[in-house]
This record gives C-alpha cells, sequence and structure tokens, in this order.
C-alpha cells in the first residue's frame, strides 16, 4: 500500500514538473531577444542561464521545442541576436543570414 501511495505521488509531482524552456517561455518580464537566446541556451548551454531557469527544473525530452520557439521569433528579434544564435544552430561554419535594411 504504501509502495502504490509513493508511486502516486511521484507521477502527480512529475505532471507538475517543468522545463528550463517552460519557465523562459512564461517568463512575461524578459524582451524578445531575451527569451530567444535563452531558448537556445537552455537547450545547447544551460550554465549561461540565470539560476533561477535552472534550479529544480526538470531535463527537457528534446531541444526541439525551445529550438522551434526560439526560430519563430527571429523576424522580431535584433540582427545581433539572430548573429549569437546562428553559430549554435549552424555548427558555426555557415554564414548568418543578414536581416534587409
Amino acid at each position: 500500500m504504501r509502495l502504490a501511495l509513493t508511486a502516486i505521488l511521484m507521477l502527480s509531482l512529475g505532471a507538475f514538473a517543468d522545463t528550463a524552456a517552460q519557465r523562459i517561455s512564461a517568463d512575461e518580464t524578459l524582451t524578445v531577444d531575451q527569451r530567444a537566446l535563452y531558448l537556445v541556451y537552455s537547450v545547447v548551454s544551460p550554465e549561461k542561464l540565470p539560476v533561477e531557469y535552472t534550479e529544480g527544473a526538470m531535463p527537457a525530452r528534446s531541444g526541439t521545442p525551445a529550438l522551434h520557439e526560439a526560430t519563430l521569433l527571429f523576424d522580431e528579434v535584433s540582427q545581433a541576436t539572430i548573429d549569437m544564435i546562428l553559430p549554435w544552430s549552424t555548427g558555426q561554419t555557415c554564414q548568418a543570414p543578414r536581416k534587409p535594411s
């Protein structure tokens, strides 16, 4: 009986768990540039994130949703932020595309 209750408790706690990317997406105080950069950091370099996004956060099963959300923001972020993000997504060998002036 105790084992069953423990298992139910553990499963219910998992239902409320969140990832760093989910915390970043929910933070309305971030600028668009910060949100895009932090989403990429959550996948490729989580040690660069502020501790409030990582402390106690569950690991993401996949980085694809975070990277997808970051790329959806590209129309709104500065060229400087895109230049910081693209080396991770292109293997640092491709020329980063420029926004039209």
